[in-house]
């Protein structure tokens, strides 16, 4: 969470979605970080904090959230790096 927290800062960014320029935009950007957290939240926390034959996931629900990791995949794609 830090991590992202960090990376996608709306004040000094590592990545950007955009250039940041309207409240629209910042709004992007948030979401983008919310919606990272939120994954890692969902998936790797769980699978990290208890043993997997505890969650269980049907076919329609992994299809969702690897189209939402898809999702969050292109967005990474089109930022742009504002630090070296």
């Amino acid at each position: 969470t830090a991590l992202f927290d960090t990376v996608f800062s709306t004040k000094t960014p590592v990545l950007q979605l955009n250039d940041l320029s309207t409240e629209s935009q910042r709004n992007q950007q948030n979401g983008l970080r919310e919606m990272l957290n939120g994954i890692t939240h969902y998936v790797r926390n769980v699978n990290a904090h208890e043993p997997r034959i505890k969650w269980i996931v049907d076919e329609q629900e992994a299809i969702h959230i690897l189209e939402t990791i898809s999702f969050l995949h292109r967005m990474l794609d089109v930022c742009i790096t504002t630090k070296e």
